[in-house]
């Protein structure tokens, strides 16, 4: 039984603040930014279906980041700037079948649009710890933390 998401799988609000979603990240005064709820909801349920791959070891997402210029405050980036999540994956123990399951999971999701805007999702699956060094901004969604912060957005500077 092969695994697929329906289109509609995700609920999304009939108005979002800016159809470009240019509120990628929502700033307010005194606290670094953290990611639109709407956003964050978009890539838990896609980062949910990437650990049901394997149901017989459902938890195989080690962990996850977003990196890129779409962690570039809006007025240093392009509106339609892809949000690119790196995505740490266990394939130990990994069958053929499995990955045939991944790959297919992935042609659905990969560079699907959010809902009302030109943004992109893109997900880089990687089988080795994510080397932060490489990115000039990294941004945890499930904690809403971030772990290599953007200059821009230094509150203490």
């Amino acid at each position: 039984m092969e695994h697929s998401l329906a289109p509609d799988i995700f609920y999304y609000p009939n108005v979002t603040i800016e159809p470009t979603l240019q509120a990628l990240l929502l700033k307010r005064d005194g606290v670094k930014p953290v990611l639109n709820d709407m956003v964050k909801r978009h890539i838990l349920a896609d980062i949910e279906a990437i650990n049901n791959v394997d149901v017989s070891r459902p938890r195989r997402v080690e962990d996850y980041v977003i990196v890129g210029d779409c962690l570039k405050p809006f007025y240093q980036s392009k509106k339609d700037v892809p949000i690119e999540v790196v995505v740490m994956y266990n394939t130990n123990d990994f069958s053929d079948l499995m990955h045939s399951r991944l790959d297919h999971l992935l042609s659905v999701i990969q560079d699907r649009l959010l809902p009302g805007t030109n943004r992109k999702v893109h997900y880089y699956i990687r089988h080795t710890s994510i080397d932060l060094s490489k990115y000039l901004a990294v941004y945890h969604p499930f904690t809403d933390k971030w772990l290599k912060e953007a200059n821009t957005y230094n509150i203490n500077a």
